[in-house]
C-alpha cells in the first residue's frame, strides 16, 4: 500500500483517495468495553479502537492518523491514511480527505458510507473548521445561559412580587388587629397583640406555613459563578436547578454514569462550595444525576 506520489486534484477542497492507498479494518463492537452505536460512542471508544487497529497495520501506528464509523450491522469500519498524505492535503487546505469506497473485502462493512470517514480531523482538523465549531459552541452556550438566566430572573420577580404582597397582607392584617385590641395588656402583662401575633405564628408553624420573611435573598452573582463553571457540554436535560444562599441543588439526566460524574466534577471548581457525594441512578436510555452543594463557610449560609 503505497503512500500516493502523484498530484492529486483538489476540487471544492476535497480530495478523494483510491481505497487501495488507504488502511482498513474492521471491529465487532461487543469485543469493546462498550457497545458503539453512534459517532458519540466512537469518540468515547477511540484508544481501544486504536490499539485494535494496530495490530492489523503493516507499518507504525504513529506513521499513520485513523479514523471511525458505525455500521448498522453493529460493526465498526476503520480507515487509516499515512500522516504525510494527509500534512500534504492540509497545505492545500483541504477541508475533506476520504476514500472513493470501502472496500468489498472487509466484509459486510460495505454498508458503511466511505464520506461519513473524513480524514482531516483531530491533528489535522482545518482551522477554519474547528473555530466555526467554538464559535458555534461557545454560541449554543450563550443561549443557554441567557435562556436560564431570563426565567430565573423572571421567577425572581415573581417570587419578591408575591412576598411583597403577603408582606403587605401582613402589614393589613397587623393594623386592623391593632384597631380591635390597640396596645391592651393581657393577665401576663404582655400586650395582647404581642400574644395574637404569636398564637398566629404557631399556628402557622404547625400547618407547615412559613412565618413572613424579609425580601428574598438575592443570588444574582451566585447564579453567575454557577454559570461560569457549568460545563461546556450541557447536560441531556435539566431536571431541577435551585440555588440558594444556603445549599444548591442539581438534579439533570446525562447519557451514562461516566458523563454523569464528568459533569459533577465540574463543580468542584465552584469558589466558596463544596460538591457532596453525587447520586447517579442509570437506566437502558440515561443515567439521573442528582448533586447538592454547600458553602464551605459561615460567610455562604447568610
Amino acid at each position: 500500500m503505497a503512500i500516493p506520489r502523484e498530484p492529486r486534484s483538489i476540487e471544492n477542497g476535497q480530495l478523494i483517495l483510491p481505497a487501495e492507498e488507504l488502511y482498513w479494518c474492521v471491529v465487532d463492537s461487543r469485543s469493546l468495553p462498550r457497545r458503539v452505536r453512534s459517532a458519540r460512542d466512537v469518540e468515547q471508544s477511540k484508544e481501544a479502537l486504536d490499539a485494535l487497529f494496530e495490530e492489523d497495520l503493516p507499518c507504525a501506528f504513529e506513521a499513520v492518523h485513523a479514523v471511525y464509523a458505525a455500521n448498522a450491522d453493529g460493526q465498526v469500519v476503520g480507515c487509516a491514511a499515512p500522516r504525510e498524505t494527509l500534512e500534504a492535503a492540509a497545505a492545500e487546505r483541504c477541508v475533506a480527505v476520504f476514500s472513493d469506497r470501502v472496500p468489498a473485502d472487509i466484509g459486510r462493512s460495505s454498508a458503511c458510507d466511505p464520506r461519513e470517514m473524513n480524514l482531516m480531523t483531530g491533528p489535522f482538523e482545518p482551522p477554519t473548521i474547528r473555530r466555526r465549531r467554538t464559535l458555534l459552541l461557545a454560541a449554543s452556550v450563550a443561549c443557554w445561559v441567557i435562556a436560564v438566566g431570563v426565567l430565573f430572573i423572571g421567577a425572581q420577580r415573581r417570587v419578591a412580587e408575591d412576598r411583597t404582597l403577603v408582606q403587605d397582607l401582613n402589614k393589613r392584617s397587623e393594623a386592623l388587629m391593632r384597631s380591635v385590641v390597640g396596645d391592651q395588656a393581657s393577665a401576663s402583662g404582655q400586650p395582647v397583640f404581642a400574644l395574637f401575633q404569636s398564637e398566629l405564628n404557631q399556628a402557622r408553624r404547625s400547618t407547615g406555613q412559613r412565618e413572613p420573611e424579609a425580601d428574598p435573598a438575592d443570588v444574582t452573582d451566585l447564579f453567575a459563578s454557577l454559570a461560569a463553571v457549568w460545563p461546556d457540554e450541557p447536560a441531556r436535560r435539566v431536571r431541577r436547578l435551585e440555588v440558594l444562599p444556603e445549599r444548591i441543588v442539581i438534579n439533570t439526566a446525562t447519557d451514562d454514569a461516566p458523563a454523569a460524574a464528568t459533569f459533577a466534577s465540574a463543580f468542584r471548581s465552584l469558589d466558596g462550595w463544596t460538591p457532596g457525594t453525587p447520586s447517579v441512578t442509570s437506566t437502558d436510555a440515561e443515567s439521573l444525576l442528582s448533586l447538592e452543594l454547600q458553602p464551605t463557610d459561615d460567610e455562604g449560609r447568610r
